[in-house]
């Protein structure tokens, strides 16, 4: 798949541009490396060598040693305490007051807070990443105890929409509540990269999958689920057409009958998050053809339903590939919608909200009414609230950048939903099919049912001609 590829060659660009794991970076990088990432970023910030000295060389040795164990779930960065940071929309400014890297002594004198590690939430293209310092308090002691203490820590500043999976949350788990088809996919853990490699599963997943996490010594979990090993550690995916069908109440849903496929590949997480995008294929946005199949969509769940009006012969869009307006949709429902609170930081489980939203669809030609009454042309997008009645259209052109700033902004609240009155129905939808009539099936005809013998009449006397007649009569 395209962002199964996407992603791959990411990594391996930021895995090219540094020998040791770690990516230089100075004031001309932020913008292009780390603002428009969709990764967390862990910058290390250290100070020349005479002004820093063992507590700086400490921390990049474990720095570099934890890099190459989590590539591709977080990326590693290393820049100086003056270097300029900026972002869009600020003036640049060196690195210790950006992020008040500074105190005082008891005599007053200011000094600079290093090594700290400066980290960067995902989510630059929607809203500011949020950022979070880790100061020479926690960097010191983590890097002077190992690697290990380090992944620790980055692993619980990780924010994920992550369900951590039991007995009793496992039907809940596997029952479909989104209209939309979406697969599972369960990681058993038996040591902590796994639960870090399912934290990033969990976001880089939203789109099309739901990740629980099961600790392997939960064996009455594994027993449960066809096809997974118990007691050991894996990556599985629900089969293809097993989940329960959409609308099933929790206490209907019998685990047994969902199959799962093994991971089998390498430990990286480039190779595993292919694979389960491969297995999962693209997002779909489904075609809303009538005012039963819209009330059962979006009115019934609740939240957000953005509704895209592609013109009419728009090709399927749950082809990565699809041209125009059927492309950029394509691109729109594979973005991640989730929100991160800062404040949960202070915690140490800050924990990605995956945000009420849903994709759909429909024919501009089919819909033309309703499309009038949202005032949308096609291409064009509605976001509604089908429960509360209202609804805000957008304006500009139908990129998947735009439509995702467009739809955040709406999530958020930035942007208003209007009244509408009279609710506008979508039309029923009759299929091509069923306007050109049923095509009789080619070849022969079937003979026909033979009826019931006719008996023959008797043969009738001829009449006699009229000189036999005459005849007859002289006699």
């Amino acid at each position: 798949m395209r962002s199964a590829v996407l992603a791959l060659a990411a990594a391996a660009a930021v895995a090219a541009s540094s020998e040791d794991g770690l990516i230089r970076l100075n004031g001309k990088d932020w913008d292009t490396e780390v603002h428009s990432s969709d990764a967390m970023w862990a910058v290390l910030v250290l100070a020349p060598e005479h002004q820093c000295g063992e507590a700086c060389s400490t921390a990049r040795t474990a720095v570099e040693r934890v890099a190459p164990k989590l590539e591709g779930i977080i990326n590693f960065g290393v820049t100086m305490f003056d270097s300029e940071f900026s972002k869009p929309g600020e003036f640049p400014q060196p690195m210790h007051e950006r992020f008040n890297l500074t105190q005082k002594d008891e005599a007053g004198n200011v000094g600079v807070t290093i090594p700290a590690i400066v980290l960067f939430m995902p989510g630059a293209r929607s809203q500011p990443p949020a950022e979070v310092v880790l100061p020479p308090s926690a960097v010191v002691p983590m890097s002077q105890r190992g690697p290990r203490v380090l992944v620790d820590q980055l692993k619980a500043l990780l924010p994920h929409a992550l369900v951590s999976v039991n007995s009793a949350s496992l039907p809940g788990f596997l029952a479909a509540k989104d209209p939309r088809p979406r697969r599972r996919v369960i990681v058993v853990s038996t040591k902590p990269s796994a639960a870090l490699q399912a934290r990033k599963l969990s976001l880089d997943l939203l789109p099309v999958a739901d990740v629980g996490l099961v600790m392997a010594k939960h064996s009455a979990v594994t027993a449960l689920l066809p096809g997974v090993e118990p007691g050991k550690g894996g990556v599985y995916i629900s089969a293809e057409g097993t989940l329960p069908r959409p609308g099933r109440e929790e206490s209907d849903v019998d685990p047994a009958t969902v199959r799962w496929v093994k991971y089998g590949g390498g430990p990286k997480y480039p190779e595993m998050l292919s694979w389960a995008q491969r297995k999962a294929g693209p997002p779909q946005v489904p075609l809303l053809s009538s005012q039963e199949e819209f009330q059962a969509a979006c009115a019934a769940p609740g939240g957000i339903c953005a509704i895209a009006v592609l013109p009419s012969g728009s090709a399927d869009p749950s082809d990565p590939d699809a041209p125009g307006p059927a492309g950029a949709l394509a691109a729109l429902a594979a973005r991640q919608f989730f929100t991160i609170d800062v404040h949960s930081f202070s915690s140490g489980t800050p924990v990605a909200q995956p945000l009420p939203i849903r994709i759909f669809r429909v024919d501009a030609g089919a819909q033309a009414a309703w499309a009038q009454a949202m005032g949308a042309s096609a291409p064009g997008l509605v976001a509604l609230n089908a429960r509360s009645k209202r609804f805000a259209t957008f304006m500009g052109a139908f990129a998947p950048d735009a439509l995702h700033g467009f739809l955040m902004q709406v999530l958020q609240g930035s942007v208003g939903l209007s009244k509408a009155e009279p609710w506008p129905a979508l039309a029923k939808q009759i299929p091509m099919s069923a306007l050109m009539g049923k095509k009789k099936p080619a070849g022969k005809p079937k003979p026909k049912a033979p009826g019931p013998k006719k008996v023959p009449n008797p043969p009738r006397p001829k009449k006699a001609s009229k000189p036999e007649q005459a005849r007859t009569e002289e006699l």
